[in-house]
């Protein structure tokens, strides 16, 4: 588990930064040009897709729940070549492409709120809140109910940053939570492995035996050597009245 998390983690810490940065050039500069506002997501849409897909292949362990990042990786990076050799023909999809990924990102916060579940978090339900959040956000962008560009693109510039927030709190607490419980099963293991020793006939044959069975042994002998000294003593009790 410790393994999976450091792969999630660096992917999902450099997506998060990508988004933010990309929300705040939004907001900054609502009027840029469509053209070279396609370009630049399809740039950074590019790249995120190649931070997913080097996750992936790099990854020691492929669980089949993970596979969601290979997916997620091919999706940005077959957008992000459309927005940049066709940035005029996409403007009219713009809030579509936005709207999608925002979708996506809310998707894997919510898987990320099911394993704090599994692992027995009790605050699981607040990652859980910010990807219907993020969700929902999605779709408004979708939507879009606004009359000029300009106010959607600093509305999907909002939307970035929160979800490039929303990400990083939710890895580093996943991180975190799963890091505990680790621990807590180390400690567990090394509690049960101190609770077994060895006898001397079971060491030759490397066969472990319980603190209980060692404790049940013992008894028995000293109750058999108490058992011993009452004959002995009985039988020179006898002796000597003869």
């Amino acid at each position: 588990m410790k393994s999976i998390m450091k792969e999630r983690k660096a992917s999902s810490i450099m997506a998060a930064l990508v988004c933010i940065a990309l929300g705040v050039v939004l907001i900054m500069w609502p009027d840029l040009s469509v053209h070279w506002l396609c370009m630049a997501l399809g740039g950074v849409l590019v790249f995120s897709g190649a931070v997913y897909l080097i996750s992936h292949f790099t990854k020691k362990n492929k669980l089949s729940m993970l596979q969601l990042d290979l997916v997620l990786g091919i999706i940005l990076a077959i957008l992000g070549a459309w927005l940049l050799f066709n940035p005029d023909s996409v403007v009219t999809f713009i809030q579509f492409v936005f709207g999608a990924l925002i979708i996506i990102h809310g998707l894997l916060d919510m898987q990320s709120s099911f394993s704090l579940i599994s692992a027995h978090d009790s605050r699981w339900w607040t990652a859980f809140v910010l990807a219907l959040v993020t969700i929902a956000m999605g779709a408004v962008i979708i939507l879009n109910p606004f009359a000029t560009f300009s106010t959607l693109v600093m509305l999907i510039g909002g939307v970035l940053i929160f979800d490039g927030l929303s990400d990083l709190f939710i890895v580093f607490w996943v991180s975190h939570v799963f890091k505990k419980l680790e621990r807590e099963i180390t400690a567990a293991e090394t509690i049960e492995t101190t609770g077994s020793v060895t006898d001397a006939a079971s060491a030759e044959k490397g066969e472990p035996v319980s603190a209980v069975d060692v404790i049940e042994e013992t008894s028995a002998e000293i109750i058999e050597e108490q058992s011993a000294d009452d004959d002995t003593e009985k039988t020179n009790g006898d002796g000597g009245q003869a």
